[in-house]
């Protein structure tokens, strides 16, 4: 399966619209790195790397503390970024979803 542009401009749309759902637009908590990770993955037909991927990223925006109304810095572009390199990934390479492509995106992004 070759990554086409549809795959990059669906990753595009839904990378954008939990930015601004983050701090703009209803807030309802679609930014969190688990729920975006893994709604990246839905899209680029990969649920498992995004569900990984987002897991782990997870556990760092929780062990981060918010004071007041200020937020992590790119924790969101993060999380759709390293799902969406995951998914690529695994479906450049035709090896599945392995813990090995989740680290290499993780280490790249």
């Amino acid at each position: 399966m070759n990554v086409g542009w549809t795959q990059v401009a669906l990753a595009c749309l839904w990378g954008g619209m939990v930015a601004v759902e983050r701090k703009a637009f209803l807030q309802a908590m679609l930014s969190r790195p688990l729920v975006a990770a893994t709604f990246m993955g839905a899209l680029l037909g990969d649920v498992g790397s995004g569900l990984s991927v987002g897991m782990l990223l997870e556990l760092f925006y929780l062990g981060t503390a918010n004071l007041g109304a200020s937020l992590p810095e790119n924790d969101t572009l993060a999380a759709t970024g390293t799902a969406a390199a995951a998914a690529t990934l695994t479906a450049a390479t035709g090896a599945g979803s392995t813990p090995a492509i989740w680290s290499l995106a993780v280490l790249l992004f």
